[in-house]
């Protein structure tokens, strides 16, 4: 990153700023799946509870940390903190690609 020109790094810096964004409403698609599904039993509604509550609280503190923090830390960190968020993301959409092909038709 340092070797790169200042053109170079704004951006660098301003697509990883997008990435935050599109994770943030990547989150808000999953959200609004869950609360247009109807839980069929118990189980299922255990699930996306706590899917639901996953995703809130990635969304807060996705959104705390591109408004507080990403400003104040180097393009590592933050790219740190967003593939770590991001690794968040996909494990919820793995449990919820794995709900979808165990549920029958």
């Amino acid at each position: 990153f340092e070797k790169l020109t200042p053109e170079q790094k704004e951006i660098k810096i301003k697509t990883l700023k997008q990435n935050y964004v599109d994770l943030y409403n990547k989150c808000d698609e999953i959200l609004e799946m869950i609360n247009n599904s109807n839980p069929g039993g118990e189980e299922e509604a255990q699930l996306f509870d706590f899917i639901q509550k996953t995703i809130v609280e990635l969304q807060d503190n996705c959104h705390d940390y591109l408004t507080y923090t990403f400003d104040t830390k180097g393009y590592l960190d933050n790219d740190a903190q967003f593939k770590q968020y991001l690794t968040i993301l996909n494990s919820i959409k793995k449990i919820l690609g794995e709900f979808v092909e165990k549920k029958p038709e």
